[in-house]
């Protein structure tokens, strides 16, 4: 027989384990956006479902950025439970900020899959129009962050240039590896079967913003 404190208890773990994976299914909530040297899982750049509950040591630090929000958040110790717009934890650990970001506005995987279609494999001939942009970006050194991770090429389609081949991982953060792409350029980004093509807005500045400002998803 089963005891009614056991019983609530697999129905709460189950109802959260449900209500995790449907968030999930509509797309991650926030990002990892740098985290202290000693933990591993989750690490920069690792999407984070709402519903995710994590545990810090005294001493341990994430920075977290929300996707829809554009809320920004430094969190030191304790336990974290990812929302859909902000973190459930001990207000005294967190320090909360609003950023500029794309938000609730940037590109979803399925406008993403519709992009791709339009993209020449090639740079564009003289005589070929080029791909319509997918989005717009501010920032000379983007965040580039593939669904899927992985090795990413970027590629300049309004100028002859030749294509960059960035370090295999969660993404790669232009910022990082000191790159600066030029202001008003054409640029497709592929990582497997993943492919944007964006435009860097003609005043983009140099600045050294944070990464959910600098993000870009694909």
């Amino acid at each position: 027989m089963v005891s009614r404190s056991n019983f609530a208890l697999s129905f709460s773990l189950t109802a959260s384990l449900l209500w995790g994976a449907a968030a999930w299914a509509n797309g991650p909530a926030a990002i990892v956006e740098d985290a202290s040297p000693d933990i591993t899982d989750p690490g920069a750049m690792d999407y984070l479902a709402a519903g995710r509950v994590i545990d810090l040591k005294p001493g341990q630090w994430l920075v977290i950025g929300y996707l829809s929000s554009c809320v920004q958040e430094e969190i030191r110790g304790g336990r974290i439970v990812i929302g859909a717009e902000r973190s459930s934890a001990d207000e005294t650990k967190v320090k909360r900020s609003k950023v500029p970001c794309q938000g609730s506005a940037q590109l979803s995987q399925a406008q993403a899959g519709k992009s791709a279609a339009m993209v020449f494999r090639k740079p564009p001939s003289k005589t070929e129009a080029a791909p319509a942009p997918a989005i717009s970006v501010a920032s000379l050194s983007p965040l580039l962050r593939p669904e899927a991770g992985g090795a990413i090429r970027l590629t300049r389609l309004d100028a002859a240039e030749a294509p960059r081949d960035l370090p295999a991982g969660r993404g790669a953060d232009l910022q990082k590896l000191g790159i600066q792409l030029a202001a008003g350029g054409l640029y497709r980004a592929e990582a497997g079967n993943a492919v944007l093509v964006f435009r860097v807005i003609a005043d983009a500045k140099p600045d050294m913003q944070p990464p959910l400002s600098r993000l870009v998803r694909f």
